[in-house]
């Protein structure tokens, strides 16, 4: 039986953070240029900082192009 993942942090629903998730207005638009491969690592901070700054983004790709 496959674990409930949350649609919006993505952590399994037994572990999900987002009621601890509190977004931070920020003037600056920060963009997050991750590798594919981190996409699938457990910890996901990319993600969670996208969730947590107003104006943050994460993009994923490996090369110049893929941006």
């Amino acid at each position: 039986m496959a674990r409930v993942i949350c649609s919006r942090c993505h952590y399994p629903e037994k572990t999900c953070v987002c009621e601890h998730i509190e977004t931070l207005e920020c003037s600056t638009e920060i963009i997050i240029l991750q590798h594919p491969d981190e996409t699938q690592h457990a910890k996901g901070s990319a993600r969670l900082v996208s969730l947590t700054l107003s104006k943050a983004q994460c993009v994923v790709g490996e090369t110049a192009d893929d941006f």
